[in-house]
């Protein structure tokens, strides 16, 4: 399953982690999930793609959530982007846990 940029457009880190939990419920045992989410520091309630929480999220806390939600990260990366408009990108690759 993969979701691109979700995330960013969310009101509060406690929607995200209600998204990260349909995350897994969806996914089978061992399934995998790859999300990108744009950071915009400073959100400015311009961009269509991004929500207040894009300011309040950064690699260490989605890979926390991710745990908390069941999801067992194998790979995360903070990234820069090209788009003028954001300030970097978190790339994070994880599968459902077998025991949840």
């Amino acid at each position: 399953m993969t979701q691109v940029g979700c995330f960013g457009c969310l009101e509060s880190k406690a929607e995200v982690r209600v998204a990260l939990g349909h995350a897994r419920q969806y996914l089978r045992a061992d399934g995998r999930f790859i999300s990108v989410t744009w950071i915009q520091r400073t959100y400015d309630g311009l961009r269509a793609w991004n929500g207040p929480v894009s300011a309040e999220l950064s690699l260490e806390w989605l890979v926390n959530a991710c745990a908390e939600s069941g999801l067992s990260v194998h790979r995360g990366e903070a990234l820069r982007t090209r788009d003028p408009h954001y300030d970097g990108m978190v790339l994070i690759e994880a599968v459902r846990s077998s025991g949840r």
